[in-house]
């Protein structure tokens, strides 16, 4: 042990908060973490309604096969035999784009995704190798999934690449391949205008190593690490909010203050919710005003709004793959401030397993949503929306509704009975700017550092390293490793390799 940090709180009970915990009890320390809803992982877990589940926490990941990056970091956690689920190997995502009558599925593997977009695009074949190559490369060789060089350096070159629509634009012209080459934003939530080509990169490039989920999704994950947390010796402090962090005479992190008065004392303090909540909960003078400021001014990613249905049939577009439907070739459109959810482009998940006979299955349709528009209701919490609120999102939600009819015809027969817009987001996530995957990784935006100025108080979570459930995972270990020693978690890496 190093005697840093021997009592540590993690404030925030979702992937990334459950993951450091995780490690730093197997280190020796002793860790509460405190979470303010009734149960740890609650947007990984999904929801029900009317007997069917909704997956909002995992629709699918890459890197999850025997060696991947993923597969990993789940056997570093203690996750093993998860029951894992392949989505198609011909057809893990298929893109439509309606205007140029184009639909394309898109194969695991570099070579068969290589091979089928050159069939698609025989014009373009060399440009589609070396982007692909590109994108393999720069995964590859991330010093995130080694722990190879310092991360205040390797997060500082985001800000100098290329964006992807760079790439894209120099390589191409033809806008229907860089509309399928640029349509996985919609996975980060950031325009492909504003994504550094390596942080595409990142995300995009797991997909080459193959594509899975789980049987039962993100509540299977929670589920495995709420009983590794227990085995773990970890306190869970749920229905606990924090109102602010205490700190010692010398300027240190030395405990949390929870709404309800109680106090928990803490030798340091891992901070996975939103950035933009933790300077309220700062001290006067516990940091310079610029941090604070830089942190509250975080813009998130887009936001969405969001249908959920059932279909007791089958819907061979979604069965075993995700569609993506965009109605013109500008994907980057979808994340102007004024786009409204009737434009598109819209993200459908798709289902590794069918359900049971005669069970529902649950269908979620994603499409772009702007905070602003949901501005004049800002004011309002679930659970005590106003009348007018409702009668807009009413409104939102059917045109979305009417939209996908006409333009996804498979989804005609689909009975919709819940919907989600901005507001929902900011409620359901944690998420100030009513983001879907927290504060932007852009061009523009340098995000925060895992290491604070102020003395033993870290952060992890989507904001801090990459969105996803890799993301979220290698952020709570680049913040172990400020506790435990650099060194310490590049060789139980290493080890895993």
């Amino acid at each position: 042990m190093t005697g840093r940090g021997e009592r540590l709180a993690i404030i925030g009970g979702g992937l990334s908060g459950m993951a450091a915990a995780l490690v730093l009890a197997r280190h020796g320390r002793r860790v509460t973490i405190v979470e303010k809803r009734s149960y740890l992982g609650a947007t990984l877990r999904g929801f029900s309604r009317q007997g069917v589940h909704f997956d909002t926490g995992l629709h699918y990941a890459g890197a999850l096969q025997p060696g991947g990056a993923l597969a990993r970091y789940f056997r570093l956690l203690g996750l093993e035999d998860l029951p894992l689920r392949d989505f198609s190997e011909t057809c893990f995502d298929r893109v439509r784009i309606l205007d140029h009558d184009l639909e394309v599925c898109l194969p695991v593997g570099l070579e068969p995704l290589i091979e089928t977009l050159s069939g698609h695009f025989p014009c373009e074949a060399d440009f589609i190798r070396a982007f692909f190559l590109k994108i393999r490369d720069a995964y590859s060789c991330s010093d995130f999934l080694s722990f190879g060089n310092d991360f205040k350096e390797l997060m500082n070159k985001a800000l100098h690449q290329e964006s992807l629509a760079s790439v894209l634009e120099k390589g191409t012209r033809d806008p229907a391949l860089r509309a399928v080459l640029s349509v996985h934003s919609l996975l980060y939530g950031v325009s492909p205008k504003e994504t550094p080509f390596l942080q595409h990169a990142r995300i995009v490039g797991s997909y080459l190593e193959g594509v899975k989920t789980m049987a039962g999704g993100g509540k299977t994950l929670a589920e495995a690490l709420e009983g590794l947390l227990q085995r773990a010796g970890v306190e869970v402090c749920c229905k606990s909010a924090v109102r602010a962090l205490e700190f010692s005479g010398a300027g240190s992190v030395s405990g949390v203050l929870l709404e309800d008065g109680r106090r928990l004392a803490a030798d340091g303090v891992v901070f996975t919710a939103h950035p933009a909540l933790l300077p309220p909960m700062l001290p006067p003078g516990a940091v310079k005003p610029a941090f604070a400021h830089r942190l509250s001014a975080l813009e998130d990613t887009s936001s969405a709004y969001v249908l959920f249905g059932r279909s007791l049939k089958p819907i061979p577009a979604v069965r075993g793959g995700n569609l993506f439907v965009c109605r013109t070739p500008d994907v980057a459109q979808g994340f102007a401030p004024d786009c409204l959810p009737e434009a598109g482009p819209f993200y459908i998940p798709g289902c590794a397993d069918m359900p049971e006979e005669n069970t529902a299955w649950g269908i979620m349709a994603f499409a772009p949503g702007s905070a602003g528009e949901c501005l004049p209701y800002a004011h309002t919490g679930s659970g005590r929306r106003s009348p007018e609120y409702k009668a807009f999102k009413e409104q939102r939600l059917e045109g979305l509704r009417r939209t996908l009819c006409e333009l996804v015809p498979e989804l005609r027969d689909v009975e919709y009975i819940d919907g989600g817009t901005p507001l929902t987001n900011r409620d359901f996530l944690g998420a100030p700017g009513c983001g879907l995957y927290g504060a932007k990784h852009s061009l523009v935006q340098f995000s925060p550092l895992p290491a604070t100025r102020v003395p033993n108080l870290w952060m992890a979570g989507q904001s801090v390293i990459a969105p996803g459930v890799l993301g979220a995972i290698i952020s709570a270990y680049v913040a172990c490793s400020f506790i435990l020693g650099v060194d310490t978690i590049r060789g139980e890496i290493a080890a895993c390799a």
